[in-house]
Protein backbone atom coordinates (compact mmCIF):
# COMPACT_ATOMS: atom_id res chain seq x y z
CA UNK A 1 0.00 0.00 0.00
CA UNK A 2 1.42 3.30 -1.15
CA UNK A 3 -0.16 5.81 1.30
CA UNK A 4 -0.67 5.08 5.40
CA UNK A 5 -3.71 6.58 7.45
CA UNK A 6 -3.01 5.79 10.77
CA UNK A 7 -5.49 3.68 10.85
CA UNK A 8 -5.49 -0.65 9.79
CA UNK A 9 -9.81 -0.81 8.80
CA UNK A 10 -9.08 2.85 7.14
CA UNK A 11 -6.62 1.86 5.24
CA UNK A 12 -8.83 -1.22 3.75
CA UNK A 13 -11.23 0.88 3.13
CA UNK A 14 -9.16 3.37 1.07
CA UNK A 15 -7.79 0.55 -0.46
CA UNK A 16 -11.30 -1.31 -1.13
CA UNK A 17 -12.77 2.47 -2.20
CA UNK A 18 -9.84 2.49 -4.56
CA UNK A 19 -9.91 -1.11 -6.27
CA UNK A 20 -12.59 -0.84 -8.32
CA UNK A 21 -13.24 1.86 -11.11
CA UNK A 22 -17.40 2.07 -11.22
CA UNK A 23 -18.77 4.61 -9.14
CA UNK A 24 -21.83 2.54 -8.64
CA UNK A 25 -19.69 -0.20 -6.83
CA UNK A 26 -18.00 2.51 -4.57
CA UNK A 27 -21.09 3.96 -3.55
CA UNK A 28 -22.79 0.61 -2.49
CA UNK A 29 -19.73 -0.07 -0.07
CA UNK A 30 -19.76 3.39 1.46
CA UNK A 31 -23.73 2.61 1.84
CA UNK A 32 -23.07 -1.03 3.82
CA UNK A 33 -20.13 0.59 5.96
CA UNK A 34 -23.19 3.62 7.04
CA UNK A 35 -25.45 0.68 7.70
CA UNK A 36 -22.64 -1.06 9.72
CA UNK A 37 -22.20 2.05 11.87
CA UNK A 38 -24.42 2.73 15.36
CA UNK A 39 -27.18 5.00 15.64
CA UNK A 40 -26.67 8.73 16.52
CA UNK A 41 -27.70 10.01 19.99
CA UNK A 42 -31.07 12.13 19.31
Amino acid sequence: MATSTGSDALDRMVERLGGTADPKRRYEYVLWLAKKLAPMPA
